[in-house]
């Protein structure tokens, strides 16, 4: 008989928890004599039905609405691949800082020569 992790699909030769890869403490039996391997489907998540927020594990009530209803999906990265493609250049960031930092250097150059005199 072999075993997986019911959360990341992991294969283990009994049921001995903690996976050791996700740490999940519940194993589920499987048949692994048809192909050898064992689709673990990607990373699941389980999501909220009401409100839509990702939970790493299963532990109603969500944390954000109190609802019960929680399903094992996959993640929506959309939200991030949007969030990297609008990343703005350090110097966007520092453009506005750039007189200040000016200022800053003609005055420390300014008490380095009274320094040195």
């Amino acid at each position: 008989m072999v075993y997986r992790c019911a959360r990341c699909g992991k294969p283990h030769p009994r049921d001995d928890p903690p996976c050791t890869d996700c740490g999940h403490d519940s194993f589920e039996e499987y048949d692994d004599t048809t192909s050898g391997t064992v689709d673990t489907g990607g990373n699941l998540v389980w999501q909220c039905q009401d409100c839509g927020r990702e939970h790493v594990k299963h532990s109603p009530p969500c944390s954000r609405c109190g609802s019960q209803d929680l399903r094992k999906v996959e993640p929506d990265y959309t939200e991030l691949d949007r969030t990297l493609e609008q990343r703005t250049e350090w110097g966007a960031i520092a453009r506005p800082y750039l007189p200040l930092m000016g200022v800053i250097a003609a005055a420390g150059l300014v008490l380095i020569i009274l320094i040195v005199l």
